[in-house]
């Protein structure tokens, strides 16, 4: 069997994985998925999975299209009563944005400056869960960033073709979860030294 093939396979059996901690996050009313970033990051990862997937990305692409279909799931459950608390009015702001955005990625011919900008607007739309997380350390799951890193590097490893378009997205996502996990675990570790 093909080594792509079996990377593709553990980069989505990995997201899986992490995507069932969130899940008993939700269901044990834990964690708290913020409806505008996980939107946008379905929106932005199936423009990267079709993205992929004109370039050849192969089984590289199969995680960013897994991703994308649990981000819109996980968009939905943030709808919830329990999670519209976290919605700022600052968050309305970059999430206007961020869909305004997107149609420039649409009539963007070039498909560098395409994945280039839905990079940003991906970090962008981070700001709204990073801010939620950073006062509320408790309301995500670290593990299921940690997991998402992880699978979009092994992703990554899972390309049959390696040039910009293919890569920068994915190794975004690696640098991004890697730095939330870093403050979640920061900010659990000094909420927890403070004396009342």
């Amino acid at each position: 069997m093909d080594i792509k093939i079996i990377l593709g396979a553990i980069a989505v059996v990995i997201g899986m994985l992490g995507y069932l901690f969130y899940i008993r996050g939700i269901l044990k009313g834990e964690v708290k998925p913020h409806a505008f970033t996980w939107s946008v990051w379905g929106i932005l990862t199936s423009i990267a999975f079709i993205a992929q997937v004109v370039e050849g990305g192969g089984p590289g692409a199969w995680v960013t299209g897994a991703t994308a279909v649990m981000s819109f799931v996980f968009a939905t459950v943030g709808l919830g009563a329990s999670s519209r608390v976290y919605i700022k009015k600052d968050d309305w702001i970059i999430f206007i944005f961020t869909l305004l955005a997107i149609p420039v990625w649409f009539v963007t011919e070039n498909s560098l400056w395409a994945v280039v900008l839905i990079t940003i607007i991906d970090a962008v739309a981070f700001a709204p869960t990073f801010r939620k997380a950073y006062n509320h350390p408790t309301t995500e799951s670290t593990w299921t960033y940690f997991l998402s890193g992880t699978k979009f590097l092994v992703g990554i490893l899972a390309l049959e073709s390696f040039n910009t378009i293919t890569v920068l997205y994915p190794a975004s996502l690696v640098v991004a979860n890697g730095a939330f996990v870093a403050m979640v675990i920061y900010r659990r570790h000094k909420s927890s030294n403070i004396v009342e």
